[in-house]
């Protein structure tokens, strides 16, 4: 396949049950939000030849594939099914994060305060990743619940990760880390939690 070789490219960490595709999205303009990339996957069949990339596809190139045990896969180029991946995560997070919020403010402001659903401040979610285990996430999502949740995937800024799983040992509580911004996919949360929240 051919990009514009003027685009750029953006590395990106998209998380599905059991792997994490580490790879860049390509012809990617730096002003354009990550989330707004994955919420409109159809800006990126312009950027490919000969109609290869399928609909609901995200296109990763130069990909690393973390497996369970940590071993790694590479491959020059992938097409991901969108719909599989349970968050994503990239390394631009201003763009995830002032962005995000500033766009959130506005569209709180011309909503009215008495608009329905709630003002999130603080969100915990829980998405499972095989049978006896969780991700679990907190965060900050920017805007009112029932506009998060109609989206493909919405952000949550300011989030720690943790892997919990159960056995035979007990619960297990591995920490991912800290990141700035998060795209989670809605339709992939089993639960959720407003921890702090304006009614």
């Amino acid at each position: 396949m051919s990009v514009k070789d003027t685009e750029k490219q953006r590395e990106v960490f998209c998380v599905v049950r059991g792997r994490i595709y580490r790879g860049v999205l390509p012809g990617v303009p730096e002003t354009v939000r990550t989330l707004d990339l994955v919420n409109n996957l159809n800006r990126f069949q312009t950027l490919f030849s000969g109609g290869s990339l399928l609909p609901g596809h995200l296109p990763l190139q130069n990909v690393e594939i973390v497996l369970p045990g940590g071993g790694r896969w590479t491959a020059p180029e992938i097409m991901l099914r969108a719909a599989d991946i349970l968050f994503l995560y990239d390394n631009y997070p201003h763009l995830g994060d002032v962005l995000e919020r500033q766009r959130a403010e506005k569209a709180d402001t011309l909503g009215g305060e008495q608009a329905s659903g709630f003002a999130v401040s603080r969100l915990r979610v829980l998405i499972p990743r095989s049978e006896g285990a969780f991700y679990e996430l907190v965060g900050c999502g920017r805007g009112r619940v029932k506009q998060l949740m109609s989206r493909r995937f919405w952000a949550l800024t300011g989030v720690d990760i943790r892997d919990v799983s159960g056995g035979a040992d007990g619960i297990r509580v591995r920490d991912m880390g800290h990141r700035p911004f998060v795209a989670v996919n809605g339709s992939m949360i089993e639960s959720y939690q407003l921890e702090d929240s304006d009614r």
